[in-house]
């Protein structure tokens, strides 16, 4: 699979999950929402997927117009086990190591 074959798997699955969830929602159990975790972001994972899952994680499907309001995922992992780098970071790449995960 590619990076942007996986892009759309991630953005259908995820919508569908949260359409099913708001179909479900009544008066009784109103605004309920799912939890949806991406696979870790971490390597050797992280090379190939984790740049498009973090791309297209405000991306609803069809289309590649991010939304404020609209996430494929809820939480996902972060982190390099064993490796961090003492100054902050904010993006992917391979120097950032964050120390908290």
């Amino acid at each position: 699979m590619t990076p942007y074959y996986w892009a759309d798997d991630m953005r259908i699955r995820s919508q569908a999950l949260q359409d099913a969830f708001a179909d479900h929602n009544t008066a009784a159990n109103a605004n309920l929402t799912p939890t949806l975790i991406t696979p870790t972001t971490s390597v050797p994972w992280s090379s190939t997927y984790s740049p498009t899952t973090l791309q297209y994680i405000h991306t609803p499907f069809p289309g590649d117009q991010p939304s404020d309001t609209w996430l494929a995922a809820t939480a996902y992992s972060y982190h390099k086990y064993g490796s961090f780098s003492p100054q902050s970071c904010d993006t992917f790449g391979p120097n950032c190591k964050q120390e908290s995960g």
